[in-house]
């Protein structure tokens, strides 16, 4: 699977980000290979923002799955704290996770 969105300025791409899924690595040969995500933007100033997720050599999916609930999970007591009533991100403070600042 390969899709991509196109930020287009005066007719020409300024940003594009494209995604590739592989259920073989034989499969479309021609498509880009690698790992992660990639967003380029060509401008001024123009730039390569590459992601990449399991890093340390974990399996991709349990990371990407664990990544999408941390911020729920680490806005449990915040909203247990609230008061009454529906709530949403910007009626609480800011949710952090545990130790997410901490120097290397």
């Amino acid at each position: 699977m390969r899709f991509g969105l196109h930020g287009i300025i005066d007719g020409q791409p300024a940003l594009v980000i494209e995604h590739v899924t592989r259920t073989r690595g034989d499969l479309a040969p021609e498509w880009p290979h690698g790992r992660g995500w990639s967003v380029d933007v060509e401008g001024e100033p123009s730039m390569r923002c590459t992601v990449q997720i399991a890093t340390d050599g974990g399996d991709e999916n349990d990371q990407g799955c664990l990544g999408t609930a941390m911020h729920a999970v680490n806005a449990i007591p915040l909203v247990c704290d609230a008061a009454p009533g529906i709530r949403t991100f910007l009626d609480l403070p800011m949710v952090l996770g545990r130790r997410s600042l901490r120097p290397r």
